[in-house]
């Protein structure tokens, strides 16, 4: 579906570097994607057709719909739920989440327990 509700998928790790293509029934569908992790408990969705990760977080997840996604955290507990085409975000806050339909979107955020629907 276009819509991803639920971010209990934290407790897992997937790990997909290295690979130009790749292609998984439940966690990816794009042509290309490169992922650079540190972190424990990784989870991403993505079904975009260009996509890059490097993350240093825990218990982080990731639903993308966009065609061009970057994603920079050193945060935990961080959720984004993007369907833009284009999106860039850089959090250092705790239990963020961030719901976004918009095409443009981009945040800069140091604030704990926040939340933002556009």
């Amino acid at each position: 579906g276009k819509n991803y509700t639920d971010s209990d998928h934290s407790r897992t790790h997937t790990d997909c570097d290295n690979s130009k293509n790749y292609t998984d029934a439940n966690y990816g569908r794009s042509r290309n994607y490169t992922s650079s992790n540190n972190s424990r408990h990784y989870t991403v969705y993505n079904q975009s057709r260009n996509y890059t990760s490097s993350n240093n977080s825990r218990h982080y997840a990731v639903y993308n719909h966009s065609r061009n996604y970057t994603s920079s955290n050193n945060d935990r507990h961080y959720a984004v739920y993007s369907q833009s085409r284009n999106y860039t975000s850089s959090n250092n806050g705790r239990h963020y989440a961030v719901y976004n339909h918009s095409r443009n979107y981009t945040s800069s955020d140091n604030d704990r327990h926040y939340a933002f629907i556009n």
